[in-house]
């Protein structure tokens, strides 16, 4: 009976402690995929962006190794007063010991707090994300969400005067309002779709308002809106067995390139001399895909092909 009763305690004890491990954001070929929504009255602005936050390398400050993070995505936005860039965004670390993670912001070689997951409830978050001039943001509860079979500590953030619907901190993935994107929602926020790692969706958000469910968790390119000066013409779409792509000028050499809507590269066709030239099906599912046709100098479209 003692034997069973010590056996007992000490699988409880062991399954605490597993319990208790630290889920690490994966710090190599990981993908934010984030959506933002500004609405301003004044402005007559309605406008919807969406883009993400990708690893870029490693990069040493002060001696110590850091990750690199850059933003890309599509920030064409009329009549809005908002202002989003391409580029470097900073460089983050994390410390599985005190489960927190670091950021060294653009222009600076001091870190600052990204995301403390020793935090509970009633504890004030001190992080970049949250604007201090808006008053405290409390952690209200702290819970877990399964994740690919995983439970991942969540940090679910209260109200305050900037972020009057809260949010929420998941360990392992970061903010539900984008990676490194500020606390704030009301008629203008951004919102995490999803995050891939190793071209592995790891996270996806079910819940999101904003999610635009035909580019769902794909990538965003840069001038993903055709270039009227290379525009082109595909047909049919949707297709069939096959669709033609049709250039208005030759061009020397020209990459197709196929990915499914989780921004895993399906397939990539090389056309050299051509204006006009077919794609076969081929043994491709029925659904909604994105292509992207580049030279060797630019991209010279990027957009949406449905096969039937």
């Amino acid at each position: 009976m003692k034997k069973i009763i010590i056996i007992s305690f000490l699988t409880m004890i062991v399954q605490g402690i597993s319990g208790q491990n630290y889920i690490p954001i994966p710090m190599d070929s990981t993908i934010w995929r984030v959506d933002f929504h500004g609405h301003d009255d004044a402005t007559h602005c309605n406008c919807f962006m969406p883009y993400q936050f990708l690893t870029d390398g490693d990069t040493v400050i002060n001696f110590v190794i850091y990750t690199k993070i850059k933003r890309s995505g599509n920030f064409n936005c009329v009549n809005c007063p908002y202002y989003f860039s391409n580029g470097y965004k900073g460089a983050i670390r994390q410390d599985t010991i005190t489960r927190k993670v670091f950021i060294v912001e653009p222009n600076n070689i001091n870190e600052k707090i990204l995301y403390d997951f020793s935090l509970t409830v009633g504890d004030t978050v001190n992080s970049i994300l949250v604007d201090q001039g808006c008053g405290p943001q409390l952690i209200v509860a702290v819970d877990s969400i399964l994740l690919n079979s995983t439970y991942h500590k969540r940090l679910i953030l209260g109200a305050n005067g900037c972020n009057p619907f809260g949010g929420s901190f998941i360990e392992g993935i970061g903010s539900k309002q984008g990676f490194l994107d500020k606390m704030y929602s009301f008629e203008w926020g951004s919102v995490l779709i999803c995050v891939t790692h190793s071209n592995k969706n790891i996270y996806f958000n079910q819940q999101s308002t904003y999610t635009d469910t035909i580019t769902g968790c794909s990538m965003i390119f840069q001038n993903i809106n055709e270039n009227k000066k290379n525009r082109i013409f595909i047909a049919p779409n949707p297709f069939g067995d096959f669709f033609e792509i049709n250039l208005m000028e030759q061009t020397e050499k020209v990459y197709l390139t196929l990915y499914d809507l989780y921004s895993r590269k399906l397939y990539t066709k090389i056309s050299e001399q051509v204006k006009t030239f077919k794609v076969q099906r081929d043994n491709l599912p029925s659904g909604v895909y994105i292509y992207q046709l580049r030279s060797d100098k630019q991209i010279i479209s990027t957009g949406k092909i449905i096969a039937e």
